[in-house]
């Protein structure tokens, strides 16, 4: 057959799924945005409160920062407010290069998200 798993308890097929929760995920991103983004020393997360997996993407990339020796801004987004408004904050700040985790509100933005690196010439890994 198609190798599709029919019992997780005994899968036996190729292929059980995927997951975007993976612990190491951001960790693992922040590692390959410092060595795209040459001098990266201070990075955005943008954070949304309300997505269960938030919490686990930005332990990650706390980990992922502390072991990188990075500075980590987290920006709280969940809506058109927050995001307009984390852009101000951004301008402001100025970090080097912005990270923008699995989120469905932040992919449904990601053109205003790219659009916004590319006008203030910083680095995102969406």
């Amino acid at each position: 057959g198609p190798g599709i798993v029919t019992n997780l308890r005994h899968p036996g097929g190729n292929v059980t799924g995927c997951s975007l929760d993976s612990a190491e995920l951001e960790a693992k991103r922040l590692q390959l945005l410092k060595q795209l983004v040459p001098g990266l020393s201070r990075v955005g997360f943008l954070f949304n409160p309300t997505n269960h997996y938030m919490p686990l993407a930005l332990q990650s990339a706390q980990k992922g920062a502390q072991v990188l020796r990075l500075s980590l801004a987290v920006y709280e987004i969940y809506d058109t407010t927050t995001l307009d408004a984390a852009f101000v904050t951004l301008t402001k700040d100025r970090p080097d290069a912005f990270l923008v985790p699995a989120d469905t509100f932040l992919a449904s933005q990601r053109g205003r998200i790219a659009q916004f690196a590319i006008e203030n010439s910083l680095y995102a890994k969406l």
